[in-house]
């Protein structure tokens, strides 16, 4: 009898420490998460960057809030899921983030389709530009793949965006001509046109683009639309932008994007 009661008082013992051992695993894990989250803004693990436009002279003309999401190792990288904010996580990023750019500079916002065409946009839109009276508020979206029958939803929207003292860029503006064509549905209500060279380097020299830099270029000009090049990398990218008479550019060349910490931009 004294053996089993030894043995069910060890048992007792083994299962305490291993309780309490994991409940200290837990509280390391859990104030490293907490440390994290204080460190990244309102919404723990979610935070605004700010990569800079600039005219090709070197002018910097404002900055593109690109969205960065913490990982298990304490490093900014590009979230998974890039469109996972509600309208009013945005906004409070956004609030925290604009703070630190200065006056009379773009202030650039990537909202998708679905997020234009939500019920709470109006609304959410006079909000940005409330937070934003410095600046200039653009709207990039991306136009590709719209489905024919949201195009006059979608147009309204960007309509009443505009009227209320938003600019509209079309993002990632490829180099087919069902693109071409569908832009022109578009025209009227477009400030600027938003280029990657991601798809305009050639794999090969005599490789076939349907619409290339050039027929942007004369598109942007006839249309009264400024043309944006991104993706700008390296130092043939720029000298391109020069040659065609591109005077917006953003990239990596030009500019990374810079973390937005304690009202400072500082390089990522």
């Amino acid at each position: 009898m004294f053996i089993k009661l030894t043995d069910d008082l060890i048992t007792a013992t083994i299962i305490i420490l291993m309780f309490f051992a994991a409940v200290t695993i837990m509280y390391i894990i859990y104030s490293k998460n907490y440390d994290r989250q204080r460190k990244s803004g309102p919404h723990g693990k979610l935070k605004f960057f700010g990569q800079p436009q600039f005219d090709n002279q070197g002018k910097l003309l404002g900055y593109e809030l690109l969205l960065r999401e913490m990982n298990e190792s304490g490093q900014w990288q590009v979230p998974w899921r890039p469109n996972l904010l509600t309208l009013k996580q945005f906004l409070d990023l956004m609030r925290e983030a604009v703070r630190s750019i200065p006056k009379g500079q773009d202030v650039a916002v990537n909202l998708s389709k679905e997020q234009l065409l939500n019920p709470s946009f109006e609304p959410f839109i006079k909000s940005v530009i409330s937070i934003n009276p410095d600046h200039q508020v653009v709207i990039e979206t991306d136009l590709s793949n719209l489905a024919s029958r949201r195009e006059q939803a979608l147009l309204q929207r960007i309509r009443s965006a505009r009227s209320l003292g938003a600019k509209l860029s079309v993002d990632s503006v490829g180099t087919t001509m069902k693109e071409y064509n569908q832009l022109n549905a578009f025209v009227g209500s477009i400030d600027y046109i938003k280029c990657s060279m991601d798809e305009y380097r050639k794999s090969t020299p005599d490789q076939w683009l349907d619409v290339n830099l050039g027929s942007w270029v004369a598109f942007a000009k006839q249309h009264g639309i400024v043309l944006v090049l991104a993706k700008v990398e390296t130092g043939a990218d720029y000298g391109l932008a020069k040659q065609l008479g591109i005077n917006y550019v953003q990239g990596y060349y030009t500019g990374k994007p810079m973390e937005i910490e304690d009202g400072v931009l500082a390089d990522e």
